[in-house]
């Protein structure tokens, strides 16, 4: 009986572990921009407002959406802002309740419940901090509303000391969170470019505001 017993145990266990890789929530890798950037071509576009890239792969599916907008801020008052998770209750719209978890290092938790209409979104993130030019963020488990999901900050010095040029990246599968919006999708794809699009857009205005007030 205890051999029988041991090797029950031992199938479990090894199940388990088989079974690891298939919850690690999916995290789409980004292309970043920063090392590319003409700062002297661009800085006269993003003197005029945001500027939006959409990033398709070849069937035309949404890949990434990257957002860059030039803030009257030094990189290090914008890091402080966007690592300043406690404060985001204060200026970031469509946030319900935001809690930090778990801070370690470079790395922190942060658990964020959106005000939607219905009931309200409930994920989890994990953010790595690669003090002070950058932040990777990525979806820490499977367990809420958003499964599938990278983004990113970059802090890049502007054209002036008192300047930034702060890029945002994100992708998200956002026919995770409704099946309504699943459904939708499949007749009108294109409206995932303009949801993440728009996503962007608010979350970087928030941090430009906020910076800039």
């Amino acid at each position: 009986m205890r051999k029988i017993a041991s090797c029950i145990v031992l199938i479990v266990f090894g199940f388990l572990l088989s079974t690891q890789g298939l919850t690690e929530p999916n995290r789409p890798e980004l292309v970043s921009l920063a090392d590319k950037l003409n700062k002297s071509a661009l800085t006269p576009l993003v003197e005029q407002g945001e500027i939006c890239l959409i990033h398709s792969d070849q069937t035309g599916k949404f890949k990434q959406a990257t957002i860059i907008c030039l803030v009257d801020a030094t990189p290090k008052d914008l890091w402080c802002i966007v690592t300043d998770y406690e404060r985001y209750m204060e200026f970031m719209p469509k946030l319900a309740n935001i809690s930090v978890l778990k801070r370690q290092g470079n790395d922190v938790i942060v658990a964020y419940e959106l005000d939607m209409p219905g009931p309200n979104f409930s994920y989890t993130l994990h953010h790595r901090h690669r003090p002070t030019d950058r932040i990777d963020i990525w979806v820490e488990n499977e367990g809420g509303d958003i499964r599938t999901g990278s983004w990113r900050w970059e802090f890049i010095p502007g054209p002036k000391a008192d300047k930034t040029l702060l890029i945002y990246y994100l992708s998200t599968d956002v026919r995770e969170s409704s099946w309504l919006l699943k459904q939708a999708l499949k007749s009108q794809p294109n409206m995932e470019h303009g949801i993440n699009v728009a996503t962007g857009l608010m979350t970087v205005k928030a941090i430009k505001n906020r910076a800039e007030r």
